[in-house]
C-alpha cells in the first residue's frame, strides 16, 4: 500500500531559537539541553495536525482557562484543540486559533506554554527538526 509523502507521519525534534530541546515529563512539556532519548522525540502528522510525544504517546494541545491558553498533553484524538499548523516562514508551531508554542528562558520550571502568536516573540521561535 503505497500513501503520499505528505500523509507520512514525521517524527520530529522541537528546537527553541535558543537551542532549548523541548521534552515531554510526566504530563508536562519543558525546554532543557539535547538529550537522546525518547522524550525529545515527536511526531506530527500532517494529515490529522497532530503532534505526539513519543514518551508517553499523548498529544499536545490546547484548551482555555478563562480567557487564558493553556498546554496540555491529553489522549490523541480529533478533536480541535488538539490541532496545530507548523509555519516554516515565520518558524511558529501554532494552533488554528493564532496560539503559539511558546517557551520563556526566564521561567525557572522550564515549562513549555502557549501564548497568542506574535511576529517578533523570539519565545515562538521554534524549528521542527526532523529526526
Amino acid at each position: 500500500y503505497f500513501d503520499s509523502c505528505a500523509n507520512v507521519p514525521s517524527t520530529v525534534r522541537l528546537v527553541t531559537k535558543r537551542n532549548a530541546y523541548l521534552y515531554q515529563a510526566n504530563s508536562g512539556l519543558f525546554a532543557g539541553a539535547n538529550s537522546d532519548d525518547i522524550n525529545r522525540l515527536f511526531v506530527y502528522n500532517a494529515a490529522t495536525q497532530t503532534l505526539q510525544a513519543q514518551g508517553n504517546g499523548q498529544c499536545l494541545g490546547v484548551y482555555m482557562s478563562g480567557n487564558s491558553p493553556v498546554l496540555q498533553l491529553r489522549a490523541c484524538d480529533s478533536s480541535a484543540n488538539l490541532k496545530w499548523s507548523i509555519d516554516a516562514a515565520t518558524r511558529k508551531v501554532k494552533t488554528l486559533n493564532n496560539i503559539c508554542l511558546d517557551v520563556d528562558p526566564t521561567n525557572a520550571s522550564r515549562a513549555a506554554q502557549v501564548w497568542t502568536c506574535f511576529a517578533n516573540n523570539d519565545n515562538q521561535v521554534i524549528d521542527v527538526v526532523p529526526y
